[in-house]
């Protein structure tokens, strides 16, 4: 205490020096500042759930000019706090999610739907990726993933929004929500051929290549959907260095497992090129 004493005496003899968070630390020492710290962690969990709530309280009573900056908000929450996830379900936000998915589907998707929408799915890869697998099959078992899979085809969505889809299903699939499984190669496919950014690209081949690394069986399916096409085209139309070289890796580690998908790529021209990129053998 005899740090903090000493600072209070001078500030009331009129020398007016600032406490020094050295002498905080001290006076308080180990066992109080780590209470501190609890106390400072409760309030910014109280702050973000008070936040959560508000913002899905905005979204359910359909104020449209708010709605994309609310989801916004519930995202930023979702990724920087884990326990944001559990706030978001509390407080209906599962619900809002899956009445977003089942409006857009259903209405085919006028503007205000879409809006919605894309703000639903923005949140979808964080709370798959944090919330519990006994919650996380009760999304499922409440339509979730019937629903976000035919996100992945309709028109009215950018490559962005789909990719969101993907990622949440890829995340269902990561917490061995198996019926996921079927869904993942076609959605990426799917992503691919709708000339998603070279950003998104980059997510897209994550997917494939964990996907194709659990089962060799996949590299089959993807040259049967096109995927092969329309990852060889990419590899010839992008500049970026990086995507090339991922690219070029993701197209060499599937033709190790299959033989028509490496026919596929001998018959492009761009063999020497896939094999130069390649860590896989070749």
């Amino acid at each position: 205490m005899r740090g903090l004493t000493s600072g209070l005496q001078s500030f009331r003899r009129g020398q007016h020096r600032s406490i020094e968070t050295w002498e905080v630390v001290s006076a308080l020492g180990v066992v109080g500042f780590g209470l501190f710290g609890t106390v400072l962690y409760q309030g910014q969990k109280k702050v973000v759930q008070r936040l959560v709530c508000s913002s899905i309280d905005a979204i359910g009573t359909n104020t449209k000019h708010t709605t994309i900056e609310n989801w916004a908000l519930l995202r930023r929450c979702l990724v920087k706090k884990d326990y944001a996830t559990q706030f978001f379900a509390d407080a209906g936000g599962v619900d809002l999610v899956i009445s977003a998915l089942k409006d857009a589907h259903d209405g085919g998707g006028t503007a205000d739907q879409v809006k919605n929408l894309q703000g639903a799915l923005s949140t979808v890869p964080y709370y798959c990726l944090n919330a519990s697998p006994e919650a996380l099959r009760q999304f499922v078992g409440e339509g979730g993933l019937d629903r976000l899979t035919p996100m992945l085809y309709v028109d009215f969505l950018q490559p962005t929004d789909k990719l969101h889809a993907l990622q949440g299903i890829s995340q269902l699939h990561k917490k061995r929500i198996n019926a996921a499984a079927s869904h993942l190669l076609p959605g990426a496919v799917a992503i691919l051929q709708s000339n998603p950014t070279e950003k998104d690209f980059g997510s897209v081949l994550d997917i494939i290549r964990e996907t194709a690394q659990q089962d060799s069986d996949q590299a089959a399916k993807m040259t049967a959907l096109g995927g092969v096409d329309a990852l060889l085209e990419l590899l010839e139309k992008t500049t970026d260095s990086d995507l090339r070289a991922k690219t070029g890796d993701t197209l060499g580690m599937l033709s190790s497992n299959n033989v028509e998908c490496k026919r596929t790529i001998e018959a492009s021209g761009l063999s020497g090129v896939v094999e130069s990129l390649c860590t896989w053998k070749y």
